[in-house]
């Protein structure tokens, strides 16, 4: 259980304002299919994240839990690092359906992203597989369902270059906090 609120709010952090809710918006306004879209979300999320938890289940009894926290402090501190700049746009995807394209245009972004390694980490930390998977799917899908549910009205007045900073700011804060724990700097 002591995964799931981290991993939870790590995760809608890091896909503030990033390409997965741009991937999603841009599919929406596309086809609308919300339902659709965030179907193909779901299971390329789903599937990215199961293999990061069982990466970080087979990592977790080869290191110490101070590694263990080093490594989920570098999660968080890389997920923070590139926020500070502006998100590259998504490219167009060329599918003729929307679950088509969703797979297309989502199973890129999912693996190698930051969401995989906050999962891999922490599920190599804490050793709660499921709830580290099933904390940052959820976490991925409302993310993206903000945007995918709104369509032409998403981000309106919503300072989301703003919000993408101070989400920045948190994750590398708490990512420096657990670095520097796990090193007994303090």
């Amino acid at each position: 259980m002591e995964a799931i609120l981290p991993v939870f709010i790590a995760i809608l952090l890091a896909e503030t304002g990033g390409r997965t809710q741009g991937r999603g918006h841009d599919l929406q306004l596309r086809f609308n299919a919300a339902g659709v879209i965030l179907g193909a979300l779901g299971l390329t999320t789903l599937v990215s994240l199961v293999v990061a938890g069982i990466g970080g289940a087979m990592i977790a009894s080869l290191i110490s839990f101070d590694a263990r926290s080093l490594l989920a402090g570098l999660a968080l501190l890389l997920a923070g690092a590139p926020m500070v700049v502006r998100a590259r746009p998504t490219g167009e995807v060329n599918a003729k359906s929307a679950f088509g394209a969703g797979l297309k245009g989502f199973a890129p972004l999912q693996f190698g992203d930051a969401s995989q390694f906050i999962v891999f980490a922490m599920a190599a930390r804490t050793g709660q597989i499921a709830f580290a998977v099933g904390a940052g799917a959820a976490a991925t899908i409302i993310a993206v369902a903000v945007p995918v549910i709104m369509g032409r009205e998403w981000p309106g007045d919503f300072p989301l270059s703003a919000s993408r900073r101070i989400a920045a700011l948190l994750l590398i804060a708490a990512g420096c906090w657990m670095i520097v724990t796990a090193l007994r700097l303090i």
